[in-house]
Order: structure tokens, then C-alpha cells, then sequence
């Protein structure tokens, strides 16, 4: 059912028939004026208290973010000088690290010293025990990993044996017969013999 408000559209028409225009704020009526202010102020309130939150919203979110931007950038600060700290260190971890390298050449280098330091007087050892019967040396020397030795032998068969012992010690290796020849006079056999060292 439709209900409508005949009064008012009569004051109206009764302001029109007197020729005199009608004033809004006669025409309305208490019921008018409350229409009014619930359907167009009531949302213009509404509105302005909206956009004011909104805008109070924003500041505090603002607010926020320039506290958490303000604790990353001191975050950061302290991360680069951590980091400047460590840029300090990995010159001297390098520094360390070469002299570490420095200092190992050279403990290899007196341990194979020391190692060898008895070599000559133990392959001297190890040759005498090696040396077959009619078989004289004459001649030892040694320059860096290379030892000669020469001398003379009744039969030229007796330097093959000499030759596998000297193999199978633990002083020699790549044992070579570098000259082997028979003396004028006929009754003895010269040599030269060259191993490498272990």
C-alpha cells in the first residue's frame, strides 16, 4: 500500500494560487527537515568523518613506516661497519694464508733435507753390501739426484748382478751402464754405472 502526504503538496498549491512564491522553510515541515538531514547531511557527516579517519589512518601508517624505515637504515649502518670490519680481516686471513704457505715450503723443504741429510753415508753403507766379488770401484760421485760410479771387473758378466742389486735396494733407481769397455792389457774390465737417487 502506498500512503502519500497530501498536505504538503496542498500547501503548496495554496502558496501558488496566492501568487506569492512559496518559502522553502515554510513549505517544510518537521518531518521535512529531518528527511533532509538524514538523507544528505547524515551521509555528508558520515563522509567528512570517513575521509578524516582515513587521513588519521594514513599518518599513523606513516608514522610507522618511517619508524621501521629509521630501524632498517640503523640496521644497515650497523651491518656495514660489521662488514667493513670483516673487509679488515680477509686482508689479514690473505697475509696469514701466504705466510702460511711460505712457512710450509720451507718445512717440506728441511724435512727432505733431513731425510736425505744421511743419504750419502748410507748408500755408501748399501753399496759396500751390494759390491759383487771381483768387482772394484774406483771412481764415486754424486751430483743432485745422479750418482757415477766406475771401476774395473774381472768378467763383464758380473756387472748384470751388480746391476739388479743396485735396482733392488732402497737407495737406487734407474740404474744405467753408461760405458763398458776391456782394457789393453786384457786381464781387466772397466765400467761406469749411473743411478738416481730415492
Amino acid at each position: 500500500m502506498i500512503k502519500i502526504n497530501l498536505a504538503k503538496m496542498r500547501r503548496l498549491d495554496a502558496a501558488d494560487a496566492g501568487g506569492k512564491p512559496a518559502r522553502i522553510g515554510s513549505a517544510m515541515a518537521g518531518d521535512d527537515v529531518r528527511a533532509l538531514l538524514l538523507n544528505v547531511l547524515a551521509p555528508l557527516a558520515v563522509g567528512i568523518g570517513i575521509f578524516f579517519a582515513d587521513l588519521w589512518y594514513e599518518e599513523m601508517r606513516k608514522e610507522e613506516f618511517a619508524a621501521e624505515i629509521a630501524a632498517i637504515t640503523q640496521e644497515k649502518t650497523k651491518k656495514e661497519l660489521e662488514l667493513k670490519k670483516l673487509e679488515g680481516y680477509e686482508a689479514q686471513k690473505l697475509e696469514i694464508e701466504r705466510t702460511e704457505l711460505v712457512l710450509k715450503t720451507k718445512i717440506d723443504a728441511i724435512e727432505t733435507l733431513m731425510k736425505r741429510r744421511d743419504y750419502p753415508s748410507r748408500s755408501l753403507v748399501s753399496l759396500s753390501r751390494i759390491m759383487v766379488e771381483d768387482i772394484w770401484l774406483n771412481k764415486i760421485s754424486l751430483q743432485g739426484e745422479t750418482m757415477s760410479l766406475s771401476g774395473v771387473m774381472l768378467d763383464v758378466g758380473l756387472i748384470s748382478p751388480m746391476m739388479s742389486r743396485l735396482e733392488e735396494s732402497n737407495y737406487f733407481k734407474e740404474v744405467l751402464l753408461k760405458n763398458s769397455k776391456l782394457d789393453a792389457d786384457s786381464i781387466k774390465n772397466t765400467f761406469e754405472l749411473e743411478a738416481k737417487r730415492e
